[in-house]
Order: structure tokens, then C-alpha cells, then sequence
């Protein structure tokens, strides 16, 4: 008989017109998409946008309209009355503790959690802002952090993704180690592949993320210009920016005369569907992380498109490349020439990206690892 699994997380949406950078978003998008036969399964997610609501569908939680903890324990409450009206459910899975029903009475219902990200060292390396409203954000992030351990404790299992995360979650949220299972995330290989050999790549340079601190986007624009200046002439390089930080909202402003400066084009919001194209029109990927990260799809998806990636030598990016691939968090000269030597040396860095092993990452193994996860807590419950 199959099991009822009920899948919880963030804004859904099954065109792919829809943008889906942000990993609490994509990876749980394709995971439930590949979940197959032995499951019966069904999900509930918020919505931060209106134009989400097609119909008022029952799947779709409104909970846009308080900021901060006081929205964070709304939503769980909401949360947690909806799954109450789903019926013989056998498992929960939950991705990012903020979704939880922690008011949700079946305690005989087993939940897995997925952290996708730490909230806590994540928004240390993000908050830059300074004043009475960083004291508030500050208070306010530490209270969220005391509710995610107790969310974590209430948890039957917790994914990362990532071993890097896996030190996190133990020594900062307090998790036991016997209770996380390490499932990377998937890429589905069908989408992000490498295109035709014959085919150019035009861009240098691409960078696809939030345009938040963390993600160090300052680094990247200061080696581009270091580059430029080299070689005499200015990198083509694309942005792909997904959805801002709370408390920055307009942070993509304060870059974009530096990138038009440097030759780079701003792409907000790309539909997912858009999204390969940018891969295979490019040569280099960059993620220039500082203080904090996990394990990046995008480095996954640029290894499966052909993309030679680079990244800060820290986190979780040094499970997935070696050595040659990967530069001193935060250091700009070194960026700069990887850089240089990428653009002189295409073929033996995309040789070099080619001998990296994705079987672990794809989403195929990643669908299997969660649905004997599933099965597994369900019998040991």
C-alpha cells in the first residue's frame, strides 16, 4: 500500500515560468516532481506573491501580512491547521524548519525536516546593516534561531545537504548526529546538460544567485574589473539574481552601475525554463561566497552544462571541487587571475570540471535517498 507523504515548502509552481533561484525553492520543486509510485503524495506551500493564487487553491497558504517571528509563529500555526484536515498521513516532510506545524497535535505522524540552509550562520554573514533596526533584526534573528533548535528536536529526521552542514547542525542547533542524513540535492540532468560541442559560449562570466552579502558579489565585481584592465577589454558577463534579503530589499540597485560599468547585464527573476540556456551560453560560473554557504545547486547545474565553476575554497564547495577550481574565500586577486587563467585556458579547465563525479548529485539518486528515508522512518516510528 503506499504511504500519504505530505510535502511542505516554498512557493510552488509548477509552470516553469516561474523563478526558481533560491534552493528552498528549487530543490524541493524538482524533488516532489520526481517522487514516484510508492507514494501518495500531496503538498502544501505559502505564497508571497498574489499572482501565486490561481483559483484560491487549498494547497496555498496566505501568511504575507506580519513581518519577523510574530509572522514566523502565524505561519506555523496556519500550517499546522491545514495539515490537521489532511487525513491518515504516514509522513511529513518539511524543507526549512520555517514551514513546520509545530501546532500540529499527531505526534504519531513522523516529520523530516531538510535544512537547506542554517538560518543563524546564514544571517550572520548577510546582516551588514547597521543601527537601532540591525539591534532589532539582530534580536529578532536570535529568537528565530532558539524556535528552529526546539523545531529541529521535534523533527524524527533532519536532511543536509551537505557534510559541511552536518557540523552546523550539530554544534550550533544542538542536533544528534545519528539523527541527520546527508542527501545532496538533485539535478535533473534532462535540464541542465551540456549543449551541442559546436555550439559558442558568449558569455565569460556568470553569476546566479540572491543578491544578498553572503554571496560576495562585490569580490566577483572587483576581479572583473581586475581582468578587464589585463586583457584590455571588457568581460561579457551575465547576473542572474534571484530574490533580495528582508532586510535589504534594494540591494540589487547598489549594484547595478558597477556591473553595467564592467560590461554585465542584470537578469531578474529568469523563469526556470530560461534558466539552462544561461549555463550553455556560458564559460565560467563564479560563487564567491563569504561567511557562510552550504553547497550550491548552481555549482551542480554549471557542472552538468559544460560551465567551468569557481569557487571560494570554504563550505560545503569543497566536497564537490578540487583544488584547481576553487580560491581563497574573499580573495580578489586570486579570483582574478583563475579568471584569467580560465579564459586562457578553456579546454583544460573544462577537462579539469569534466572529471568531477555529479552521480551522487543527481536527481535520480536524490529522489531514491528520500523515498528509503521516508520508508524507513515510517517503519521505525
Amino acid at each position: 500500500m503506499k504511504k500519504k507523504l505530505l510535502f511542505i515548502a516554498w512557493d510552488f509552481d509548477f509552470s516553469k515560468s516561474a523563478a526558481l533561484v533560491g534552493g528552498m525553492v528549487k530543490n524541493p520543486y524538482y524533488l516532489y516532481k520526481g517522487i514516484g509510485g510508492k507514494f501518495d503524495k500531496s503538498f502544501l506551500t505559502t505564497s508571497k506573491n498574489k499572482d501565486f493564487f490561481r483559483g484560491k487553491e487549498k494547497e496555498r497558504v496566505n501568511t504575507n501580512y506580519l513581518a519577523a517571528l510574530p509572522k514566523y509563529f502565524l505561519r506555523c500555526l496556519i500550517i499546522s491547521m491545514k495539515v490537521r484536515k489532511e487525513k491518515d498521513l504516514d509522513i511529513i516532510h518539511v524543507h526549512t524548519p520555517a514551514l513546520a506545524p509545530i501546532f500540529f497535535k499527531k505526534k504519531h505522524t513522523p516529520m523530516v525536516i531538510t535544512a537547506h540552509g542554517t538560518h543563524w550562520p546564514e544571517f550572520k554573514a548577510n546582516h551588514k546593516i547597521k543601527g537601532f533596526k540591525s539591534l532589532v533584526i539582530y534580536i529578532n534573528a536570535y529568537l528565530q534561531f532558539s524556535l528552529e533548535k526546539k523545531i529541529y528536536k521535534m523533527a524524527d529526521k533532519v536532511i543536509s545537504v551537505s557534510d559541511f552542514q552536518v557540523k552546523e547542525l550539530v554544534e550550533d542547533y544542538g542536533v544528534p548526529e545519528s539523527k541527520i542524513a546527508v542527501i545532496q540535492n538533485g539535478i535533473d540532468f534532462d535540464t541542465y546538460r551540456k549543449p551541442d560541442p559546436a555550439s559558442e559560449r558568449n558569455t565569460d562570466v556568470l553569476f546566479v544567485g540572491r543578491p544578498v552579502p553572503k554571496k560576495g558579489i562585490d569580490i566577483l565585481l572587483n576581479a572583473i574589473d581586475i581582468v578587464n584592465a589585463q586583457i584590455g577589454s571588457p568581460l561579457k558577463s551575465d547576473w542572474v539574481f534571484g530574490q533580495g534579503w528582508v532586510s535589504e530589499p534594494n540591494v540589487t540597485k547598489n549594484y547595478e552601475t558597477k556591473i553595467k560599468a564592467l560590461g554585465g547585464e542584470i537578469h531578474n527573476h529568469v523563469p526556470e525554463e530560461d534558466l539552462p540556456s544561461f549555463y550553455a551560453n556560458s564559460k565560467i560560473i563564479v560563487v564567491p561566497s563569504l561567511g557562510y554557504e552550504s553547497l550550491p545547486t548552481v555549482l551542480m547545474e554549471g557542472l552538468a552544462s559544460g560551465v567551468v565553476p569557481l569557487a571560494s575554497k570554504s563550505f560545503g564547495n569543497v566536497e564537490l571541487l578540487p583544488d584547481e577550481l576553487l580560491f581563497k574565500e574573499g580573495n580578489v586577486e586570486e579570483l582574478a587571475n583563475k579568471i584569467s587563467d580560465v579564459v586562457r585556458n578553456q579546454e583544460n579547465y573544462k577537462k579539469m570540471a569534466d572529471q568531477v563525479n555529479l552521480e551522487k548529485y543527481s536527481l535520480k539518486y536524490c529522489v531514491e535517498a528520500h523515498e528509503e528515508l521516508y520508508l524507513r522512518v515510517c517503519n521505525e516510528k
